[in-house]
């Protein structure tokens, strides 16, 4: 048998509730369980062993396959009285629970839990009743979870809500429902609510919720039992307070169920949505307010908004076409504007043009002026007229210099300068754009620097830029001047474990046993509400950020950072390595060597893509680690001739393996050009072909500078800044 099998049963053996993907090989990287499953599938050998069996199912489910570990393990039954039959037990039910046939998982975890002990035993115990809970069978599951509470006594009163929601007896209910511990009841009381309903008792569960405040749960069960006028307004009283998850939850049942009466309920609804950034649902509810009677320009111009939005530009033409040509001359006039700029971002330059002039003379004091002659100078900038760009650039500075497109116009204005050799004007341009602040100034001094270093001014370039290195310490333009200025990079030394608090250490224990038994929205519950509590000191807050960027939730980490360094500072590098983590170094290392990228541009690019959230879905589809597309995942395999499942984007150093080889792609494809080749992973090589064409792309500063997505703009931009911070924090460690 070979050594991988050894290692792969031994780490299934250890840890009962994991997944394939959360085990360890030795000798290996943390988590490359992908790899060691690619090395050890290609490994054939005769007579079957019960190790072997369960090696090779266990390869299956590590490569996406759970169908064909349950096939391997169904085929060849571990002998009666083997030792690894609780590892199969194990195995078959994590490989049912993954191709969600809930009933068999349940069966095969309550099996593996007849021959356990301990925490192991409560563990596998909840994971056999959260399955059967699952699979609807709801006696099996309470039998379960009756037995995980003397196992699993750190969390018996989590269990207890779930276990109360599956008693008949709603006294016995309550009393199981009392023990529950603070952070959970919360949960308990919608336990308690929900039970007081079904047993007739409404009014009663909608008191008790609307004394807590959870007029969006009260909202529900109001609706339930038929009092659609109390639904409607404890909703609409929800959807106008300050808890957020009430208020989701109120909208969704205001959305599904069509509770509102007045156009001000719909327009509440519409812009509910809006805010939520759900566009296409934005776009119905405006369109609701149309079709209910309200003609007018603001709501065919607010109907039209959602719609670009929400990517359906032909209707938003369409409809803002309509807002032009209804009363309300000031939204008929923003819809004139609007509908030219939609055009144009059609690609129908010519027409989107013409109609912003024609914007402009019928409406020269509107307030979107400055932004209409912008996008007009913008399109004859594309289209190789400079100088009439540069007119309109002039205008927008002198007619409208206080508004922020004056800014803008005035940095454009520089650049052309700069590019014509006025070398004169674009200083003077420049140091005006410096000096008004806003968001070009720091671009603006950086160029400063560059300036004087090209007349020959070194001493004046150096402390220009190096007073831009300590006025943005962390920032993009701070790290290009520290560059240029010859500055040493930052050295934020090592820092010692942090003092420990008893009640954060048992809080994140307790996460722990919730994320083991699969216990999802209570952990997530747990997880706000520990979030949610005052009283913390900085260094308790770096403390629980550490637990949580242990337990896989560094977003929620990187925000508890921030917290603690308005009483720290952000300089201080215990602060700068929580909000910029790095879980997975090894792993992101050993693909970074093996692809030949650079280490700490992987690890910048990976907290730019998904802030180290392994299995976080982009709007787009974009999944994992590194957010890449289904299919160029699949593409990129297909290259390696590794095989592949979609399923897989979500395993780690799978993730990483094809996001480090793509990443690799590109810098080959443009020569090293580290700009270039990231702005080409986040738009495509369409886009970046076209930008690398124009004559300032040659200089790395100016392409980044020229790339018209703001989006892509500032994702290289924060992408450089990363990378340089993570230089900064993790210096390299000895070879492993």
């Amino acid at each position: 048998m070979p050594s991988s099998a050894l290692v792969l049963v031994a780490g299934l053996v250890g840890h009962p509730g994991a997944s394939p993907d959360t085990l360890v090989a030795a000798g290996d990287p943390p988590h490359r369980t992908w790899h060691l499953a690619l090395r050890a599938a290609s490994v054939a050998e005769s007579a079957p062993s019960a190790a072997l069996v369960l090696h090779n199912a266990l390869v299956q489910l590590t490569l996406g396959a759970p169908e064909r570990a349950r096939s391997l393990l169904l085929r060849y039954p571990m002998p009666r009285g083997s030792s690894l039959s609780p590892a199969a037990y194990r195995l078959f039910a994590t490989a049912a629970y993954a191709d969600e046939d809930y009933a068999t998982a349940a069966r095969y975890y309550a099996g593996a839990a007849a021959g356990a002990a301990g925490i192991r035993r409560g563990v596998l115990e909840a994971r056999a009743g959260e399955a059967f809970e699952r699979a609807g069978l709801s006696r099996a599951a309470a039998a379960h979870y009756r037995v995980a509470m003397r196992y699993l006594p750190s969390v018996s009163g989590w269990v207890a809500i779930r276990l109360a929601r599956l008693t008949p007896d709603t006294v016995r209910a309550f009393e199981l429902l009392r023990a529950v511990p603070e952070p959970a009841r919360a949960l308990a009381l919608d336990a308690r609510a929900d039970l007081l309903a079904a047993a007739g008792d409404h009014r009663r569960a909608i008191a008790e919720l609307v004394a807590a405040r959870r007029n969006g749960r009260a909202a529900a069960i109001a609706l339930a039992s038929g009092d659609t006028a109390r639904a409607r307004r404890l909703a609409f009283v929800a959807l106008a307070g300050a808890d957020t998850a009430e208020a989701a939850l109120a909208l969704d049942l205001l959305a599904a169920r069509s509770l509102a009466r007045t156009q001000a309920e719909r327009r509440a609804i519409a812009q509910a949505m809006e805010r939520r950034a759900r566009y296409p649902e934005a776009a119905r509810w405006f369109g609701r307010i149309v079709a209910s009677g309200d003609s007018s320009a603001g709501a065919l111009l607010a109907w039209g908004g959602a719609l670009e939005q929400a990517g359906d530009r032909a209707a938003a033409l369409r409809v803002l076409a309509l807002a032009e040509k209804a009363p309300g001359e000031s939204d008929a006039a923003t819809a004139r504007y609007a509908r030219a700029r939609a055009t144009l971002r059609r690609g129908r330059t010519a027409a989107g043009v013409a109609g912003l002039l024609s914007f402009l003379r019928r409406h020269p004091g509107h307030p979107s002026v400055p932004l209409a002659l912008m996008a007009v100078a913008e399109a004859r900038a594309q289209a190789g007229a400079r100088r009439a760009a540069d007119s309109l650039y002039q205008l927008v500075v002198h007619d409208w210099s206080q508004s922020p497109s004056a800014a803008e116009a005035r940095f454009l204005l520089a650049g052309r300068a700069l590019a014509r050799r006025e070398m004169e004007r674009a200083h003077s341009l420049y140091a005006a754009v410096a000096a008004a602040g806003g968001p070009n100034a720091l671009a603006a001094r950086f160029v400063l620097g560059r300036l004087a270093l090209r007349n020959g001014h070194t001493a004046a370039a150096t402390a220009q830029w190096k007073a831009l290195a300590l006025d943005d310490p962390l920032g993009y333009y701070g790290t290009l001047a520290r560059q240029a200025a010859g500055l040493d990079a930052h050295a934020f030394p090592e820092t010692g474990p942090l003092p420990t608090t008893p009640a954060i250490s048992e809080a994140i224990l307790t996460l722990g046993l919730l994320d083991a038994v699969a216990f999802d929205a209570e952990a997530e519950h747990f997880v706000q509400y520990l979030v949610a509590r005052d009283g913390y000191t900085p260094e308790q807050l770096l403390e629980l950020a550490g637990g949580l960027l242990a337990r896989g939730r560094p977003t929620v980490a990187a925000s508890l950072g921030w917290r603690a360094a308005r009483g720290l500072s952000l300089a201080d590098p215990r602060v700068l390595r929580v909000i910029f983590p790095w879980p997975w170094r090894e792993l992101i290392e050993a693909e970074a060597q093996e692809f030949g990228v650079d280490p700490y541009l992987l690890a910048a690019v990976v907290r730019q893509e998904s802030g180290f959230r392994r299995a976080v879905t982009s709007r787009a589809g974009a999944r994992g680690l590194m957010q890449l597309m289904p299919g160029t995942a699949a593409l990129t395999a297909s290259r390696l001739g590794v095989p592949w499942r979609d399923r897989l984007l979500t395993v780690p150093d799978a993730n990483l393996h094809l996001g480090a080889a793509h990443l690799a792609m590109l810098l080959r494809r443009y020569r090293g050009a580290v700009v270039t080749a990231l702005a080409a992973y986040n738009a495509g090589a369409r886009p970046v072909e076209r930008w690398a064409r124009m004559p300032e792309a040659r200089d790395p500063f100016w392409f980044v500078e020229g790339i018209p997505y703001p989006e892509t703009r500032g994702y290289v931009r924060s992408v450089v800044r990363n990378r340089a911070l993570y230089e900064a924090l993790y210096p390299p460690v000895e070879a492993r």
